[in-house]
């Protein structure tokens, strides 16, 4: 399956600015009202299971939730958005790292083509390990260390941070082996 883009959309998710109409859709509008008019860190929760982790109703599951609304395209491979400086989410994508062979050159390209400055929160479903190696120096680029692999039907996620210098303390990376996930982690970005 090719890589592909959420629902949501471009810029469907944005803080909101003392004075500025909301337009986005009414899930996206009701967390930015959520947000109103504030510069403090955004609280973000994530989720990553293989395909053979509990629970077992379905094959694997993945979730990027940000002040407590779900983002995640939720596909399998590698599902990835994109947050500003502001705290709005920017982009929403997923790159079917297992079953497409040009899907690791694709994040990477997309990854590569990220500002600075930009917050970039992965979460893997069902299995993301076929393709994923020609991600590797993007996603280190990103925070990430080894395991970039979290094997056959693995769960792996990071938050991670793209721009130069030392990494801010809040960049992480959790990740599971089959049948020992799912990984998770709650974080909050820009505090």
């Amino acid at each position: 399956m090719p890589e592909c883009n959420s629902p949501l959309g471009v810029g469907m998710y944005k803080r909101r600015i003392e004075g500025e109409k909301m337009t986005a859709s009414s899930q996206i509008s009701k967390m930015s009202m959520a947000s109103l008019a504030r510069l403090e860190p955004i609280h973000v929760f994530m989720m990553s299971s293989g395909c053979d982790d509990p629970p077992a109703s379905m094959c694997g599951d993945s979730s990027i939730m940000i002040d407590g609304f779900e983002i995640s395209p939720k596909s399998r491979g590698h599902n990835v958005v994109v947050v500003d400086q502001e705290g709005s989410v920017i982009e929403a994508k997923a790159f079917d790292t297992f079953g497409d062979s040009s899907s690791g050159t694709n994040m990477a390209n997309f990854i590569t083509s990220l500002p600075d400055h930009t917050v970039v929160l992965i979460a893997t479903q069902d299995s993301a390990d076929v393709y994923v190696g020609d991600a590797a120096d993007a996603l280190k680029s990103l925070g990430a260390t080894e395991p970039l692999n979290p094997g056959y039907r693995g769960s792996w996620l990071l938050v991670g941070y793209k721009g130069t210098g030392e990494k801010p303390s809040w960049v992480r990376q959790a990740s599971k082996k089959r049948y020992f996930g799912p990984a998770s982690v709650a974080v909050k970005v820009f505090e």
